[in-house]
């Protein structure tokens, strides 16, 4: 009996020494793996600042710090010993910098920025020619396409019904007809922004010549208005009476009379 009871202080001493061993061991990791990342942090921080601190200075910017721990390190080249200096002072004054290596040399600057492209050796032995100053073929199908152009928007004038343009009776007032020929007239225009249009004012001889010319050409303006209204450039648009100088019909009777007073439409093409 007396030595089972010298057994049992014994081994719950070994216990107790193996959870203290246990916990030492625990305890050194955790503070060499803390101190560890410590180090690191404190390293980082200490990069960053001595980098974005000398970045401020033009005359620094090929300077390279490089950080082991608390020491920094200067590399690079500068312009002047006065350079040289401010750069380990700047570094000097981070927060947390124990030491600095000051290894810059002093030499012609060349800036971080400057990228030498590399030379290539032209090994093609082909003749290149020069670009002439202008491409005659082209030149020739785009004044035809825009001739084509002008003929395509002068057929959709063309076919349109202008006889329903018509006024009132001795006046430039417009017929509620006419407003929906001239809508189809905005149409094309806007179809083509770069065509101008040339409105014709014409009458029969019915009357003082001198009064037809006028009221022509006030009717033709009035059209002119009515397209400006609905947001033609006034630019594009010219307007022109003739009065009964150009019939197309007999003034002998009234159909051609009718005839005879009318609006008429021409697309200039860089023309007055």
């Amino acid at each position: 009996m007396h030595v089972d009871t010298l057994k049992r202080p014994i081994s719950c001493l070994w216990w107790v020494s193996g959870i203290l061993l246990l916990g030492a061991a625990l305890w050194y990791l955790l503070f060499t793996y803390v101190s560890a990342n410590e180090a690191v942090s404190i390293q980082q921080d200490i990069q960053g600042r001595s980098s974005a601190a000398l970045a401020t200075q033009a005359q620094l910017v090929n300077i390279t710090s490089k950080v082991d721990g608390r020491d920094v390190v200067l590399t690079g080249t500068v312009a002047s010993e006065e350079d040289r200096q401010q750069a380990e002072q700047i570094v000097r004054a981070t927060k947390g910098v124990r030491t600095v290596l000051n290894e810059i040399t002093i030499g012609k600057l060349e800036l971080k920025s400057e990228s030498v492209a590399p030379k290539y050796e032209l090994r093609s032995s082909a003749k290149v020619d020069p670009l002439p100053d202008s491409f005659p073929l082209l030149e020739d199908e785009l004044e035809q396409q825009q001739t084509t152009d002008l003929a395509m928007a002068q057929q959709a004038i063309d076919d349109l019904d202008l006889s329903s343009i018509s006024f009132l009776l001795g006046s430039a007032t417009l017929t509620e007809n006419a407003t929906t020929t001239l809508a189809q007239v905005v149409d094309a225009l806007n179809q083509h922004s770069e065509l101008r249009l040339h409105v014709k004012g014409h009458t029969d001889n019915t009357g003082d010549p001198n009064f037809n010319l006028a009221l022509s050409t006030e009717r033709a303006q009035s059209v002119v208005n009515y397209l400006i209204d609905q947001g033609i450039q006034e630019s594009r648009l010219v307007a022109e009476g003739f009065g009964d100088r150009q019939p197309i019909a007999s003034n002998d009777t009234k159909e051609g009379r009718a005839q005879n007073r009318r609006i008429e439409f021409k697309l200039l093409n860089g023309e007055n």
